[in-house]
């Protein structure tokens, strides 16, 4: 009796713990798709700078600002941040390691070699396209009195502020312009970004910085209900793991009398437990399975569209939603396999 297999048969509660999973892998895979598309927005309204930038400026009045202010922004053992200098509508911009950088609409970004503007280049906002002029077949800007070769195309298809900018290497910034000017670093490290800035300035004899609240953008009135969305969005995942914690014990409960029956003929507790959760577990993969093939389908015809990053965090989530609901089958399977038979089956 022990060597034949043990199969579940699927009970109504099976199509409901299958929508279950289709269901929370459609709606975080659309939410986070549309809040980071939301964030992405916010920065391009404010000239791209995110949360987690730090203000400041270099007090005029210090020698050779210009030479040391890009020794400065050179922090060691630092990465992946952006440390840029506003001048009316330019952007001097330092950049290190592979931070999130502005949406490109042709060409590419300053790279870090970029920065020091010995050959001075530049990307131009889409809204500033017309300043643009060829000049030998090479693309041109005039700026602050320099001819900047431009080597790209920035802006979002939306009007934003990030359109009317153009972004310069550091370095091609006067120095005479930048004494007294803003400046931000930006970056998950940001803060500690900063703080080594602050302290090579001062080694440089060009500190001590002043730092500075952030400006008040008009895209910053609607950022609080970017805010609200993802509390939003914590709530609907935390409403739909209980829900498969639940739907996971009345499954359970639903089966004790199948599970009696199967020990009372010879089968171990090990065996009933395996095939039970073998047959959540296939609920839930056909449940995650389905939703990526309805959104690669719903995305193709336009009406459902999903990053493919977001499909990853989706299906992570509807993963995790599938843990939380094992964490309480497993109780409850083990309450079920050492119940009285007698009892359940009287």
């Amino acid at each position: 009796m022990g060597q034949k297999s043990l199969a579940v048969r699927l009970s109504r509660l099976s199509l409901p713990i299958v929508v279950l999973f289709v269901a929370l892998t459609m709606t975080v895979g659309l939410f986070m798709s549309l809040l980071f598309d939301q964030e992405s927005l916010l920065r391009a309204g404010r000239g791209f700078y995110s949360e987690n930038a730090v203000f400041f400026y270099f007090p005029a009045g210090r020698p050779d600002l210009g030479g040391k202010v890009l020794t400065a922004v050179d922090v060691e053992g630092a990465s992946d941040y952006l440390v840029v200098n506003s001048v009316e509508d330019i952007r001097g911009v330092y950049i290190s390691g592979s931070p999130e950088t502005p949406p490109m609409i042709e060409g590419r970004f300053l790279k870090e070699s970029d920065c020091t503007g010995i050959h001075p280049l530049a990307v131009v906002g889409t809204g500033r396209w017309d300043e643009v002029r060829d000049s030998g077949g090479i693309q041109t800007i005039e700026l602050l009195g320099v001819v900047h070769e431009v080597i790209g195309r920035m802006g979002t298809e939306y009007d934003s502020m990030l359109n009317h900018l153009v972004m310069v290497g550091l370095g091609s910034i006067p120095e005479e312009r930048l004494a007294g000017s803003r400046f931000y670093v930006d970056g998950d490290a940001a803060v500690d970004v900063f703080q080594g800035i602050a302290g090579k300035a001062g080694a440089l004899g060009i500190g001590p910085l002043e730092s500075l609240d952030p400006p008040l953008e008009p895209i910053d009135i609607v950022a609080p209900q970017l805010y609200w969305g993802w509390l939003y969005l914590v709530v609907i995942i935390t409403i739909m793991l209980l829900s498969s914690a639940i739907l996971m014990v009345v499954w359970i409960n639903r089966k004790i009398y199948v599970i009696a029956v199967y020990r009372l003929v010879g089968y171990d507790g090990k065996r009933i437990c395996a095939a039970i959760l073998g047959t959540y577990l296939i609920l839930a993969v056909s449940g995650i399975g389905s939703a990526l093939v309805l959104q690669g389908v719903l995305s193709v015809s336009g009406i459902y569209v999903v990053k493919t990053t977001f499909v990853r965090q989706s299906a992570t989530v509807a993963g995790i939603s599938f843990l939380a609901g094992l964490s309480v089958t497993i109780p409850a399977l083990l309450r079920a396999v050492r119940a009285d038979v007698v009892r359940i089956l009287r």
